[in-house]
């Protein structure tokens, strides 16, 4: 990489980066608690990483699909279980 290439990057990629590995920890945490808030916490997130952009592209759409997959599994699961959806 060259400096220049490190210039054009600025603080809001690095947020949406953040806030992707975030949503995959909550989609994952939705599997066990409360798979209702956790889970649409991780998709709103993850969205709206992938609003921003930047160079995290497949970190992005990772998030996306464990959030989808975090609700789906995490309703699935409390539901069998009987255990509180929020």
């Amino acid at each position: 990489m060259s400096v220049s290439e490190l210039e054009g990057r600025g603080p809001a990629e690095t947020l949406a980066g953040y806030m992707s590995a975030a949503a995959i920890f909550l989609a994952a945490a939705a599997l066990a608690f409360r798979p209702l808030v956790l889970a649409l916490a991780a998709l709103v997130l993850s969205l709206t990483a992938t609003a921003i952009g930047g160079r995290w592209g497949r970190l992005h759409a990772i998030a996306v699909g464990a959030a989808t997959v975090g609700f789906i599994l995490g309703m699935s699961i409390a539901v069998v279980t009987s255990r509180p959806l929020f």
